[in-house]
């Protein structure tokens, strides 16, 4: 688990990143995509133009803790790109 992600609504963006102090690190914007072949739902992140290392959040709608193992493995293979092994009991 990664200490500190957190998805952050700001105006019309919903990011996702390590928030501490009023600053989003290694932020990537969350998108909602379906895949036209299947039909199932799915989370895209995507990084910001320029990609940032940190960008800094004066003021937030909403802010949440990301709990979700798949958010979380999303999340790291996007940040770093590494895939995070499932554990054969959790399938």
């Amino acid at each position: 688990m990664i200490e500190d992600l957190k998805i952050v609504i700001v105006g019309y963006l919903m990011l996702i990143g390590k928030f501490q102090n009023g600053v989003l690190h290694n932020p990537r914007s969350v998108h909602a995509a379906v895949d036209k072949r299947t039909g199932e739902s799915m989370l895209v992140l995507q990084e910001l133009v320029a990609t940032p290392k940190s960008i800094e959040i004066h003021q937030a709608v909403l802010s949440y803790d990301v709990t979700d193992d798949t958010v979380m493995a999303l999340y790291i293979r996007s940040t770093t790109g590494l895939v995070m092994a499932r554990n054969a009991g959790n399938q």
